[in-house]
């Protein structure tokens, strides 16, 4: 054979190849973004900046759960029974305001219409930078541009990762629900004080009150390009912030590093804000106190039991914990107050 036919016959093996690996990629679909769980596999590996972006195209839904690690364990069969709909859940542990966003944008282009958001919110999200999620996208996932499609359905990576994982947990009769319904799957024994307690190092230097602006630049931000665009532009879709009960530890922290006070002023103009607007609602759970001292209900300063969850949704359905723009001001500065006054040091005695 000449090395021209060698070559060309080189060549052509790889095309084919290529081509065959491309097709198996397509078939399978592992991260979902040509039609939801059809094909063969039973399970699929979750990850939420993989796996959220295929389920907001192609799953069929009328309400979007948003929000940090706080809320994965929330249940959605648990939140479509209370609230008569049809969620999904599109969380990122440790998201900014970009990644709700961005999410946001892909469920609400789909060909679904979103009657309802359920947003998890914590005030770290808008602390952060308004045009960066906390770890890389990968934005050919997030586009609807089939050219860039190569890096998916070519990737490595993905496959080695996602589909032969996938094809082994399938092989072996494994189905998978966390995507949907899930929760971190932790042994319950997980949430107790000695675990709160060992998440946080005692004592902490106490810093200079950095004031309730510190983080004031990251925040109108994030108002300006990521939270309100989504209510504004949007009238027809009610949003239900709930804010998340943090525990003791993690205010205790918020004091020892000077942040406390910037910490509730984001709350306050972040409420103040939204809370214009006629199709929001706010549930504010920061301050139940029954909860956040009772460190037994969490395995670290912030991650709380999946009970916690239902709880919120419970009280979300019966109007409990509602501030209106009457309220919330007295609401923040009753918590401030509590927050200043509280001891401490007693928690590690």
């Amino acid at each position: 054979m000449s090395s021209k036919k060698w070559f060309i016959s080189l060549i052509s093996i790889t095309m084919v190849i290529v081509i065959l690996f491309g097709a198996l990629q397509f078939y399978l679909d592992p991260l979902l973004q040509y039609g939801g769980e059809r094909g063969p596999l039973t399970f699929r590996k979750y990850d939420e900046l993989y796996g959220n972006p295929g389920i907001a195209k192609n799953y069929d839904y009328n309400a979007v759960l948003l929000g940090p690690s706080t809320a994965e364990n929330t249940d959605i069969n648990e939140l479509n029974s209370l609230f008569g709909c049809d969620a999904i859940k599109v969380t990122y542990a440790g998201g900014s305001a970009y990644n709700h966003k961005r999410i946001f944008d892909i469920c609400t282009d789909s060909r679904n219409r979103v009657d309802k958001v359920f947003w998890a919110f914590d005030e770290t999200s808008v602390t952060k930078d308004a045009n960066t999620s906390r770890w890389p996208l990968p934005e050919y996932l997030y586009d609807n541009n089939i050219i860039n499609d190569v890096s998916y359905l070519l990737n490595l990576d993905v496959f080695y990762f996602y589909t032969l994982f996938d094809i082994k947990k399938t092989l072996n009769h494994q189905n998978d629900t966390i995507m949907l319904e899930g929760t971190w799957g932790d042994d319950e024994s997980i949430y107790c004080k000695k675990n709160a307690l060992l998440s946080v190092s005692y004592p902490k230097r106490q810093h200079e009150n950095k004031g309730e602006k510190y983080f004031e630049s990251e925040l109108l931000d994030n108002l300006e390009l990521n939270i309100l665009p989504m209510i504004e532009e949007h009238p027809e879709i009610e949003f239900n912030f709930f804010m998340v009960p943090y525990s003791i530890l993690y205010w205790y922290l918020a004091k020892s590093d000077g942040t406390l006070d910037a910490r509730i002023y984001n709350d306050r103009i972040v409420m103040g804000k939204i809370l214009d607007h006629d199709n929001v609602k706010v549930y504010f759970f920061q301050d139940e106190k029954e909860v956040i001292t009772n460190l037994d209900l969490y395995k670290d300063y912030t991650h709380y039991k999946p009970s916690i969850n239902s709880w919120m949704l419970e009280e979300m359905k019966k109007g409990s914990h509602l501030l209106t723009k009457e309220t919330y001001n007295q609401k923040l500065d009753d918590f401030y107050d509590y927050l200043n006054a509280f001891d401490y040091d007693n928690l590690f005695s």
